[in-house]
């Protein structure tokens, strides 16, 4: 995975990304009618969200094995960014909740807008609408 330093990257590859992750992007593009063809090149710019623009959302309970304490384990760990499409969050619950327990005070997120997908458009379900005014 690639190396994510917050302070200084401000873009990120969609080819170094998780492949859990690319195969999430992915399948929300083709899903709503989008082109994945060029996908592998592409290169996300890499926006810095305030954490209190993010909604409170309830990990899911244990029986999936991706709870609080998968959640925990990540504190400290090098993550990769969470996923908007404009004011709405897509992805990275688990890695919100690092964060916070961490106190970030800013959310490193790609946006699936670059791609062409506009947030009226989202069919896949999300964890919430983000807070950016």
């Amino acid at each position: 995975m690639h190396m994510l330093d917050e302070n200084t990257q401000t873009t990120v590859k969609f080819c170094d990304l998780p492949d859990d992750l690319q195969q999430l992007i992915s399948d929300i593009l083709e899903d709503n009618g989008l082109d994945t063809a060029s996908l592998s090149a592409h290169q996300f710019r890499l926006s810095m969200v305030p954490e209190m623009a993010f909604p409170e959302v309830e990990l899911p309970d244990e029986r999936d094995g991706r709870g609080k304490p998968y959640a925990d384990k990540m504190v400290g760990a090098n993550l990769p960014p969470a996923v908007v499409c404009g004011y709405k969050w897509l992805d990275g619950q688990h890695r919100l909740h690092a964060w916070r327990m961490q106190g970030n005070q800013r959310i490193p997120c790609i946006d699936l807008k670059e791609l062409g997908m506009k947030p009226a458009m989202v069919t896949t379900p999300f964890l919430g609408d983000i807070n950016i005014l």
